[in-house]
């Protein structure tokens, strides 16, 4: 994640439960990894356009053979809804096409409902949105 505050809860909380986390700060889109991880993670992280394709390059190169790769992105059909360019948001099927060295083990568009309160004022369209989805291995 590129922010340091949201790292720093993230491995308290990992901590404080006693699990085998570790959250790093970073631009998703130059940063390099020097581990390998059994996970990872990229939740509305994807920056839109060729910066999203470099993202998905970062999070490919830290995966561990085996490894599993999971990617949750607002769908490019909120684009319009949202009043966004839709080269802002990743497709389903530039996700897939681009993880060529990976098995998929699912690819969705996935509609979530009550993501925001009907009081919060990012509900001004809807309250509801498609996502992507997809799980992948390394094989």
């Amino acid at each position: 994640d590129w922010s340091e505050h949201a790292v720093k809860l993230a491995n308290e909380r990992a901590e404080k439960r006693g699990l085998q986390a570790r959250f790093v700060v970073g631009d998703i889109t130059n940063w390099r990894p020097v581990d390998f991880f059994d996970l990872v993670i990229s939740t509305y992280a994807l920056p839109g356009g060729q910066d999203s394709l470099k993202a998905l390059d970062t999070a490919l190169s830290a995966l561990k053979t085996g490894a599993t790769l999971i990617v949750a992105e607002w769908d490019v059909s909120m684009a319009q809804a949202w009043g966004f360019e839709e080269s802002e948001l990743t497709s389903l099927n530039q996700i897939v096409h681009h993880l060529t060295e990976v098995e998929i083990e699912a690819a969705e568009i996935r509609r979530l409902d009550c993501i925001f309160a009907d009081d919060d004022p990012r509900a001004f369209a809807a309250t509801s949105a498609n996502i992507v989805f997809v799980r992948a291995r390394k094989v």
